[in-house]
């Protein structure tokens, strides 16, 4: 069965619809909007009424592409413990996380707090 973004979508536990970003167009109309910076990412940010979009992008200036991958495996797992897996997870955004060279280096920890700040400056409940 054709997936329904990251992981084929059958596990999720989300209450809200999630899908992940995939075409161009999406991605560019981000980029034009707000703006939150970390240590370990950026997150390019719109209000979504339909639910959750998440996409994931990692330039050249991350590394190559192993560092690259990698880099984007970190964010996932990140969104899926807060937002995809949380059952008790409300809120509509689109997201465009960014990976940074210190997505590789910081503890996991401090990625999912990071998200988790953002999460809650949008009033999203986690």
């Amino acid at each position: 069965m054709r997936g329904f973004g990251y992981g084929g979508g059958m596990i999720a536990k989300c209450p809200v619809p999630y899908r992940t970003l995939r075409k161009r167009s999406e991605f560019l109309a981000l980029s034009k909007g707000e703006t939150a910076h970390f240590k370990g990412f950026v997150i390019q940010f719109a209000p979504n009424a339909e639910g959750m979009a998440v996409g994931y992008t990692a330039s050249k200036k991350v590394g190559g592409a192993v560092q690259r991958n990698r880099a984007k495996r970190r964010l996932r797992a990140v969104v899926d413990k807060l937002i995809r897996l949380n059952s008790n997870f409300n809120g509509g955004l689109t997201l465009n996380l960014i990976a940074r060279t210190h997505t590789l280096d910081l503890p996991f920890e401090q990625l999912e707090q990071n998200l988790r700040e953002f999460l809650e400056s949008q009033k999203c409940t986690l």
